[in-house]
């Protein structure tokens, strides 16, 4: 646990500043909903988890908001906002670094989330219009509220779960669907896809090419148009 602050209080990291982490170091809200205000640098550096942290301390809800007008350094390491946030600039997650997203953040217009480092989306409703998202490195989409107004093409992609919006057409490939996928984009699926709970909605049509196969338990819900040009194994 890195320091407490105490409720209200507000850093304010201006223009030309840095405020560099390096390995663990925590913020936590003491008694009241506290605010990082940054207009320079934050640099988050080296092995270890930093946390904006939220939750019931003192019988009552507190959070640690990231409020980003200036530049997030992210070069190592884990960064995680539970606190939610905003930015106004773009974001860059380098190779290496991990940009964890636990909490509802807003992405201003002009924006970008980026990067050949982890971007993981664990809770919360991130809105991400045409040209906001463009992950070249690893995208975990673990139980948030996502809708992205682009195609995407990461290095990896682990196990689809909370929901996801697709708002432009998709190609990925042996994907594991675990929540739900909806949008008005179609996505194409290639290589061998499993459904195994949740399902796809939208108003997009979800394309197997010709082979690829997608595994459908019983129950799975399509409810979506399906061209099935390769293989579909209903109640695999």
């Amino acid at each position: 646990m890195g320091p407490s602050f105490a409720g209200g209080t507000r850093i304010f990291n201006r223009a030309g500043a840095e405020f560099k982490v390096t390995g663990d170091g925590d913020f936590f809200p003491r008694s009241a909903t506290t605010t990082f205000l940054n207009e320079g640098t934050f640099t988050k550096s080296g092995a270890g988890t930093t946390d904006f942290l939220a939750g019931f301390f003192g019988g009552s809800f507190s959070a640690f908001i990231l409020d980003n007008q200036g530049t997030l350094n992210l070069t190592g390491g884990d960064l995680v906002l539970r606190g939610g946030g905003s930015s106004t600039t773009p974001i860059q997650v380098q190779a290496g670094a991990t940009l964890t997203l636990a909490s509802d953040f807003s992405y201003a217009a002009g924006t970008s989330l980026s990067g050949a480092g982890t971007i993981q989306f664990n809770s919360g409703t991130h809105d991400l219009t045409t040209g906001q998202f463009l992950p070249s490195g690893t995208v975990n989409f673990n139980g948030a509220t996502v809708t992205i107004g682009n195609a995407i093409a990461p290095n990896s992609l682990g196990p689809f779960k909370g929901i996801v919006n697709f708002n432009a057409d998709q190609t990925l490939d042996s994907l594991t669907l675990q929540g739900t996928i909806g949008g008005s984009g179609n996505l194409a699926l290639t290589g061998t896809s499993t459904l195994t709970s949740g399902g796809f909605g939208g108003a997009g049509q979800l394309i197997v090419p010709t082979g690829s196969t997608l595994n459908v338990p019983s129950g799975g819900q399509l409810n979506r148009v399906l061209d099935n040009q390769g293989k579909v194994n209903l109640g695999s």
